[in-house]
């Protein structure tokens, strides 16, 4: 095995920037008080929490008490979830069946609840159109709950266009932002009522999840305690991640448009190489998609077997799907889409980052071909050796 490695998985989780690790490192020093203890020691990580926030804020354009912090997206998600859209004894609420984890599952529990929730239909397309949702709408409907960008697919939702109906029906709009923030151009959006990001994907420390609340939104919380975060959230925050996550979202709205840029050209040259070397490339999602993300199946190939390989040849990647006991499961965020189980056991997910670079993906690229040729000559070779 060599020692290369390229590193092909950012919308799972990305590298610390090394100027976000310096200024984390910075704060463990001195910033490693209770911000809600009294003494000098407490009052000074208040102050870092305090400008981490404003720090957000501005790059939002929205004030500080509308950036509210959890220990993740998950946590934002399911909070807001209940807390935006669950009034009273019952809850009516549009989503769909491609909408990360964090959001399908409670989404689940809540109909196993009683609840009425509405999941509305993709195709091969990926993503909820304004239309669907306009037509879903009932005078019971009490919600919207879609994510920007699909993080398997990286197929975008046309957001801005939900957020109009959303607002000229005075209908909360929930908004899974994570798989958007450095990937694709960012507006936030007049209807949007509530959107949540979080840090590992944005080259931040773990353990951040925040939410841009709309002004005049109210959520009831799902953990309560010592009423931190404005009695949104308790419990004591992480004042050093939040504080390296607020230079990551500096540093992804400075740099946005030259690594969108950058990723963009390097994802489409990656999908050309291969479909032009491999006839079996097919790529996953009709609809547009953000800079970075290719969801790929190579008909006919083990996915699974190919990620092992891959990993052996120094290439990660992720299949998108999850593993349970041993046994992998298909994609639910495919088989959703309409397509076979077949493809979707055949499709490898491809996710680029700032550090991407040409050299990388020529090697990530003969590593693919090398591997998925493999398999037929192999074959080849024993029937002709058969003879």
């Amino acid at each position: 095995m060599g020692s290369t490695r390229v590193y092909l998985d950012f919308n799972a989780a990305t590298p610390i920037d090394p100027r976000v690790r310096e200024e984390y490192n910075k704060i463990l020093e001195r910033g490693w008080a209770n911000s809600s203890s009294t003494h000098q020691e407490g009052q000074k990580a208040k102050a870092i929490l305090a400008e981490a926030r404003a720090r957000i804020a501005s790059c939002f354009s929205v004030r500080p008490k509308q950036v509210i912090f959890f220990s993740t997206a998950t946590e934002a998600l399911n909070t807001l979830l209940r807390g935006l859209f669950v009034r009273g004894s019952h809850a009516s609420i549009i989503t769909s069946p491609v909408e990360h984890a964090a959001v399908y599952e409670p989404c689940k529990r809540l109909e196993q609840e009683g609840h009425d929730i509405h999941f509305l239909p993709v195709g091969t397309f990926g993503a909820v159109r304004p239309e669907q949702v306009l037509e879903a709408m009932t005078p019971a409907t009490t919600g919207i709950a879609l994510m920007s960008v699909n993080n398997e697919t990286g197929v975008m939702t046309d957001i801005e266009g939900v957020a109009a109906i959303a607002a000229a029906n005075k209908i909360p709009l929930l908004v899974d932002g994570v798989a958007q923030l450095g990937k694709a151009p960012f507006t936030l959006f007049q209807g949007v009522s509530a959107i949540v990001f979080c840090s590992p994907k944005i080259y931040a420390p773990v353990g951040v999840g925040f939410a841009i609340l709309n002004t005049g939104i109210t959520i009831q919380p799902l953990v309560y305690g010592g009423g931190q975060e404005f009695g949104l959230r308790s419990g004591s925050e992480n004042v050093a991640a939040i504080h390296a996550t607020s230079i990551a979202v500096e540093l992804l709205f400075r740099e946005a448009s030259e690594s969108i840029a950058s990723m963009t050209a390097l994802r489409d040259y990656f999908e050309k190489r291969l479909m032009d070397a491999l006839p079996c490339v097919r790529i996953n999602g009709d609809g547009p998609r953000v800079s970075n993300t290719s969801n790929i199946a190579f008909e006919g190939i083990s996915g699974e077997d190919l990620l092992i390989q891959l990993d052996l040849a120094g290439v990660a990647a992720s299949l998108g799907a999850a593993c349970s006991a041993g046994a992998l499961e298909p994609s639910r965020i495919l088989l959703m889409m309409g397509y076979p189980t077949a493809r979707s056991r055949s499709s490898l997910r491809f996710s680029l980052g700032k550090q991407t670079t040409k050299e990388g993906i020529d090697y990530a690229v003969n590593a693919i071909v090398k591997n998925v040729m493999a398999p037929k000559q192999l074959q080849e070779e024993w029937s002709a050796n058969k003879k």
